[in-house]
């Protein structure tokens, strides 16, 4: 068994690894890059406007025979670990006879963020795994591991073979809503493993203890309680975790929890997959914002009678500034215009509850200043959606493999320092590594 790490030796985002044998090859993730070649975040989408072969050339798509049009040898099947755009970001390039493989709560999380954004689901075959039930691919055998993660439906994978073994840690944590995954992780993890690849995405970005889930809860009751104005809240609806926080905080402190109808859509569909709150008599504390712009992409994605199902949860502008002590909005940099017709900002909060790296991202950081220019109060709460220092040690320690290798990660080369006792080998992308 071989492996390549087409995109993430030394980078957040963009994952991208290609396992093979003599008879079968898989991806694991075909992620979007969170920065542009320049470092930097790109104002224009590249991915939207250039062809393949250009983008290809720019080393924007990973070069990999077999994964576009571009000969017969196609790849056999693309595995997702979980719904965030840097783990599933470019699937649309991908052939559409090459199958998919995902939980099935990922899938849906996907193809509503797809129809949401452009009308039209992706042409695309998806096959769902079931957490710890092996399945093939070829020669190749897999076993996926929910993890914790700030992504809902979040996989670890183990792949098996040629009697070798790799396993893939993508995105986790153990500080979130579901940090018993980890727990159990540890306690039982697999053994033999050769190859680990690790995400160390708080390498280098984190400089204290990460506060849990919990923790988050009981700073937006204080926020909640404390501050006598609108409060809005900028999250991400992906952010499952998170919104079961502000959903908990908003029943303590006796707030409604305002949410646009994406967000609304997107809780209703994975109620199916867990108990969470949603628009619903059995959550009256919810009410649904019907914000211009989502709105019409929701009625024009969706159809009217999806749209219309949300209605009676609604709250207009005016009932929100009427009871703006009670209301904790949910905002979007897409609701720039409608927040520009609130016209009262009082005492008023923004809370920011996101990587605070997105803040140079110019259509955030315009919405925040205008928040803040009409009278909004900023306040940061927020903890990462990725493993701390100690959980990373935890996962090395208690495989441990032969090898620990770096990626989704801006510094690989902290690894050696960090994680005593493990080998470390540090791998560039696109290098073809052979498991002895």
């Amino acid at each position: 068994m071989q492996f390549i790490i087409h995109k993430g030796s030394q980078e957040i985002g963009g994952s991208c690894v290609e396992v093979f044998t003599k008879s079968t090859r898989i991806l694991v993730d075909f992620g979007m890059p969170l920065l542009d070649i320049h470092n930097d975040f790109e104002d224009k989408n590249p991915f939207e406007t250039l062809p393949i072969t250009d983008l290809v050339q720019q080393v924007r798509l990973p070069n990999i025979k077999g994964l576009y049009n571009d000969d017969q040898n196609a790849i056999d099947g693309i595995l997702i670990s979980h719904a965030h755009p840097d783990h599933y970001g470019l699937i649309a390039f991908a052939r559409n006879e090459i199958p998919f493989y995902s939980g099935e709560a990922t899938h849906e999380i996907i193809e509503l963020s797809q129809i949401c954004k452009t009308g039209k689901s992706l042409p695309k075959t998806f096959h769902y795994f079931t957490a710890e039930e092996p399945f093939s691919i070829g020669d190749i055998t897999i076993t996926p591991y929910l993890m914790d993660h700030s992504a809902f439906d979040a996989y670890a994978f183990l792949i098996e073979a040629d009697g070798k073994r790799i396993f893939y840690s993508g995105d986790f944590r153990g500080h979130g809503r579901k940090k018993a995954l980890f727990t159990r992780l540890i306690k039982t993890p697999p053994k033999d493993v050769d190859y680990l690849l690790m995400e160390g995405t708080t390498i280098g970005r984190v400089k204290k203890d990460i506060p849990s889930e919990q923790d988050i809860e009981f700073d937006l009751v204080q926020v909640f309680k404390e501050r006598k104005g609108l409060n809005v809240l900028l999250t991400s609806t992906k952010n499952i975790d998170r919104l079961v926080s502000i959903y908990k905080a908003c029943k303590r402190s006796g707030k409604i929890m305002v949410i646009d109808p994406y967000t609304a859509l997107i809780l209703k569909r994975l109620n199916k997959y867990a108990q969470l709150p949603f628009t619903s008599t059995e959550y009256p504390l919810i009410k649904v914002y019907f914000a211009t712009y989502i709105s019409s992409q929701i009625r024009t994605g969706f159809g009217d009678d999806e749209f219309f199902s949300l209605s009676n949860f609604k709250i207009s502008r005016d009932e929100i500034l009427q009871n703006h002590l009670n209301c904790v909005l949910l905002i979007k940099t897409s609701m720039a215009y409608d927040l520009s017709k609130f016209q009262y900002y009082e005492l008023a909060t923004c809370i920011y509850s996101l990587w605070s790296g997105y803040k140079k991202k110019a259509v955030l950081a315009n919405l925040i200043r205008n928040l803040q220019i009409t009278g909004f109060a900023l306040k940061e709460i927020h903890t990462s959606g990725h493993a701390s220092i100690s959980a990373l040690n935890c996962l090395a320690q208690a495989i441990p493999p032969k090898f620990l290798v770096p990626i989704h990660t801006e510094k690989p080369k902290s690894y050696r320092q960090l994680f005593q006792g493990v080998r470390i080998k540090e791998i560039k992308d696109r290098e073809t590594i052979t498991i002895e």
